[in-house]
């Protein structure tokens, strides 16, 4: 069974066992996810949600549909990228579900994922309301995790308002633990206090700080050696690495 999932769910699927069938096509998928094989687990969740269409809509099957699209979601993040059509069509109806279900916090990727989509797609004023929302809940709720990606989202989206950017991702490193957070690298795929750093040293030096947007990268470049997700953290010192370039730059034409 933990080999050939897929062909339990099948089986499962021939027999009329629909729920054991959803829940082999769900494990099926974050099996081929965790090869990097993400088209075929785009495939295997696909086939799950199809399954749940079979069930009665009871808050369990929304739940189970709710993973499952949120994993379709990340899949095709990969696959398509984070503007295609099908990644959007995933978040819209994965936060559907997620607020038909009232918000649960353990699914926090989804509001911040699909805020994502929008402003990949330059869609700045849908993504910055998704922001607020996922801001003014996680106050209400007073969830810090909430608080983090909210923060984070927002203070990347507004980077044509320097001042604000820096204030959210500025209120990203005041309240980020990587103890008590340690979820959220797994859920939003990234290391919050790296891209905040990262991204704090473009908005200091574009805001005329280059010294402290020096340090910032710095800060960023020392997360990254310390991070145990490295893909994530070499993929945001790019953006340190590029600022740092420029800073370079403009020291050499400095008289």
């Amino acid at each position: 069974m933990d080999t050939q999932p897929e062909l339990f769910a099948r089986h499962y699927a021939e027999a009329g066992l629909v729920e054991k069938s959803v829940a082999y096509w769900s494990k099926a998928g974050h099996r081929s996810a965790a090869r990097s094989a993400m088209v075929e687990a785009a495939a295997k969740f696909q086939m799950g949600i199809e399954q749940l269409a079979l069930l009665l809509d009871t808050s369990e099957r929304k739940r189970q549909e709710l993973e499952l699209r949120s994993s379709l979601g990340a899949a095709f993040q990969a696959i398509k990228g984070m503007g295609a059509p099908e990644t959007g069509h995933a978040y819209a109806r994965a936060r559907q579900l997620w607020e038909e279900l009232g918000s649960p916090s353990e699914f926090l990727q989804i509001p911040y994922g699909q805020s994502l989509h929008h402003a990949f797609r330059g869609e700045f004023g849908v993504a910055h309301r998704l922001d607020k929302d996922l801001l003014h809940l996680s106050r209400q709720r007073h969830d810090p995790a909430g608080l983090v990606l909210g923060c984070l989202s927002s203070g990347v989206n507004l980077l044509g308002d320097l001042v604000s950017s820096q204030a959210h991702l500025e209120e990203v490193l005041a309240l980020y633990d990587p103890i008590s957070h340690r979820r959220l690298v797994g859920q939003a795929g990234l290391q919050p206090s790296v891209i905040s750093q990262a991204f704090l040293g473009n908005v200091m030096f574009c805001l005329g700080y280059p010294t402290q947007a020096l340090a910032r990268s710095n800060a960023a470049r020392s997360n990254c050696r310390g991070s145990e997700d490295r893909s994530c953290a070499v993929s945001r010192c790019e953006l340190v690495d590029r600022r740092e370039g420029a800073f370079a730059r403009r020291r050499q034409r400095s008289p």
